[in-house]
């Protein structure tokens, strides 16, 4: 597991976003491509890949980029993935559950934002519901629950390997809600935590 530092600078073009552009782009390279990148909004995902796109005429970014976008089959986008062993696959909550990529096309998932319920008017009614049924957690449980899954993205076979990256700068402040939330799934994946791209580079190298 990665978690980012608290010192990386956050993109500002789009508001709301948690994560840094560059770190990204560390991560992705450290992996040689081999990356899932998920968004939980769409404004932050297509600024992104409007930065992505732009790397390739400054030579700092050589991985085949595949993006979900309106009108492109997801199995066909996933299955061009899996093909291509040095993508780079940018997506957003559809792919969250219920895609498959075994084997070494897989070696990063990255997660831009903790993937927290949005806290509309039918999620509050839903916490309030079952608040007066004793059960407290609600927003909590859906939280771990889509992070569990996104997680599960990585390992889909006893040969698989990899890390999951969470690029929220909201896991680093302990006074934030997502903080303590984040801290309650990473600790039930049981996985050790890094914090350099050096260290991600080091930890993928070792086990390709």
């Amino acid at each position: 597991m990665y978690i980012t530092p608290a010192d990386r600078p956050i993109v500002d073009t789009v508001e709301r976003a948690q994560y840094s552009f560059e770190e990204l782009v560390d991560l992705i390279n450290a992996a040689t491509g081999r990356t899932l990148v998920l968004f939980t909004a769409r404004a932050e995902m297509d600024d992104c890949v409007e930065r992505l796109r732009d790397l390739p005429a400054a030579g700092g970014f050589p991985w085949p980029l595949l993006v979900q976008e309106p009108g492109i089959d997801k199995q066909e986008l996933i299955d061009s993935f899996k093909t291509d062993t040095h993508s780079v696959l940018v997506g957003s909550k559809s792919f969250f559950t219920g895609i498959d990529i075994p084997g070494e096309a897989l070696s990063l998932v990255v997660l831009a934002k903790f993937p927290l319920p949005k806290f509309d008017v039918l999620c509050r009614r839903q916490i309030e519901h079952w608040r007066k049924r004793k059960f407290p957690k609600w927003y909590e449980r859906e939280a771990l629950q889509v992070f569990a899954q996104s997680a599960g993205r990585l390992i889909r076979t006893s040969g698989d390997h990899g890390l999951v990256a969470i690029l929220d700068q909201r896991v680093t402040r302990a006074g934030e809600n997502v903080f303590k939330t984040a801290k309650l799934g990473v600790d039930a994946l049981g996985s050790g935590v890094i914090r350099s791209t050096e260290d991600v580079r080091k930890f993928l190298a070792d086990r390709s």
